[in-house]
């Protein structure tokens, strides 16, 4: 039983903004840095070497899945790449970095103590059973066996018997 030996690609593929450019795959990350840095000079001049990250495309439960290479996977990385595949340059961001700027709105009043929301209904009125049912924030009346003072109990009724 012959078992097939696959050989280590010869050439591989950089990529970095839609720029391609053939190199020789490094056995070693940092070289493979310092090869991305030579080849994308312009682009990526002033670029610590930390920013910079090697992804390749890899199948994962039937799809296709972009891969970040570690710096500790890259010899093995290099030995499973087939002849001319591609990987991808990445610039991490600058973790240095301030946060995004927003832009302001136009015509918006400063933030400054004024509030942003508008205050919460009593509970009387956001109890969306009181209003349902006609009950109101007063006092209910005293439940006496006197038809006059029941009538709430018949609007409940006839709502009831409305739906």
């Amino acid at each position: 039983m012959s078992h097939s030996t696959r050989k280590t690609a010869d050439i591989i593929t950089y990529r970095f903004n839609d720029r391609l450019v053939y190199v020789s795959p490094e056995k070693n990350y940092q070289t493979a840095v310092d090869v991305a840095l030579q080849e994308y000079a312009d682009e990526l001049a002033g670029i610590a070497r930390e920013r910079i990250a090697f992804y390749t495309m890899a199948s994962m439960d039937g799809q296709r899945r972009e891969v970040r290479i570690g710096q500790s996977a890259w010899p093995r990385a290099m030995d499973k790449l087939a002849r001319g595949e591609v990987v991808d340059i990445v610039v991490k961001a600058d973790p240095s970095a301030p946060p995004p700027q927003y832009l302001e709105v136009p015509g918006a009043k400063a933030a400054s103590g004024a509030r942003s929301r508008s205050p919460s209904p009593s509970p009387s009125e956001r109890s969306m059973f009181r209003r349902f049912f006609g009950f109101s924030s007063s006092p209910a009346p005293s439940r006496s066996s006197s038809p006059s003072s029941s009538s709430n109990e018949r609007d409940i009724s006839e709502k009831t018997r409305d739906q």
